[in-house]
């Protein structure tokens, strides 16, 4: 059974148990933006590494409702990341196999899986949530995803972990926000909170990964931002992604078809960082998963929350490097607007 959708943080009043439980994220987020959190419901799909780090996060925050889609059985592969899966889950439903140890951290939050295929559900599955989290997927698959969620205009996000390499994408339509920053008063030395409500507008992923880079400096692009593109070419090719016994050739086709798709100069992807990546594919790692649902689980909160600016719109994980970058991405007529990143629409000052 799906979760109950758009339920108004207004009418979802915190019963005394919850305000105990969950007194420690009051004191730092406040009720109101507690109150929106317990009224969300949401979609997660596949249930991997990545995606159990984001399952923990934001159900111990207290969501009202989560359901987890996955068709997958486990295998020996999903073992060293996802660490709710052991050697005798082997054969059964990723989804299903995960369900208990989620629930069992919070009670209050209505925790549901789904073993159904991915092309199943019609577009009406999705008007249960207010906000939809793909993982595990091709870019393809997440690309059709968000197109269902935008037409009904609910929160996306979507990532996946390749070994040493992670990445998230977000879209959050246009996006109201409020943050608040301690600040000394100039007359009085008092500390200070200053308010300040903001608005984002985000495209599409369709929008975003079809920007081109012809002209632009492209040096400091994380490398793995144009990997995604060659996986992307390879998966509409052979409908899988590639692994470590791809063969050299199709990787190479792959890599040529990115560059021509993003109008860069032959040679500005490197056919050996491809081959790494491609390596890295099938995999994912225990602490690349652990930091980028971390910070996806974060951001996720942020979206639901209506605290704090969220990062726009791609986040990219580097183990190798250890770095983490954010690119925004979206076509050139967004670009040429004028910016709207934090704008400053009010402020308002408290004394603490």
């Amino acid at each position: 059974m799906a979760g109950t959708k758009r339920k108004a943080a207004g009418e979802t009043e915190l019963a005394a148990d919850e305000a105990t439980q969950y007194d420690r994220q009051i004191r730092l987020w406040g009720v109101d933006a507690q109150k929106r959190i317990r009224a969300c419901s949401m979609l997660v799909v596949g249930a991997r590494g990545l995606a159990v780090e984001v399952c923990k996060n934001v159900v111990l925050a207290g969501i009202s409702h989560l359901t987890l889609w996955d068709p997958a059985l486990v295998s020996e592969h999903d073992l060293g990341a996802q660490f709710f899966l052991g050697t005798a889950d082997i054969g059964k439903n990723r989804a299903k196999v995960s369900l208990p140890h989620i629930q069992a951290l919070n009670p209050m939050v209505e925790v549901v899986a789904d073993d159904s295929a991915l092309d199943s559900k019609p577009d009406a599955f999705f008007d249960a949530f207010d906000l939809v989290c793909v993982t595990a997927c091709s870019l393809q698959t997440m690309v059709r995803f968000n197109n269902i969620c935008r037409a009904k205009k609910i929160q996306f996000f979507a990532g996946d972990v390749h070994g040493y390499f992670g990445f998230f994408f977000t879209d959050l339509l246009h996006h109201h926000f409020l943050e608040e920053q301690k600040t000394q008063d100039r007359n009085t030395s008092e500390e200070v909170v200053v308010k300040k409500q903001g608005d984002l507008t985000f495209c599409s992923m369709a929008e975003a990964f079809s920007t081109t880079w012809a002209g632009k400096a492209v040096k400091r692009v994380p490398r793995l931002l144009f990997g995604l593109y060659v996986l992307d070419e390879y998966n509409k090719t052979h409908g899988r992604s590639p692994g470590p016994t791809t063969s050299s050739d199709d990787l190479e086709l792959a890599r040529r078809a990115a560059e021509t798709r993003l109008s860069v100069a032959p040679g500005t992807i490197s056919a050996d960082f491809i081959r790494l990546l491609a390596a890295n594919c099938s995999c994912e790692l225990g602490p690349v998963a652990a930091v980028v649902g971390g910070i996806l689980g974060s951001e996720i909160i942020k979206a639901i929350s209506g605290k704090d600016e969220p990062l726009k719109n791609c986040f990219l994980y580097d183990g190798l490097e250890t770095t983490g970058l954010v690119e925004c991405l979206a076509p050139e007529e967004k670009k040429a607007a004028p910016p709207n990143q934090a704008t400053v629409v009010q402020e308002a000052v408290e004394v603490l």
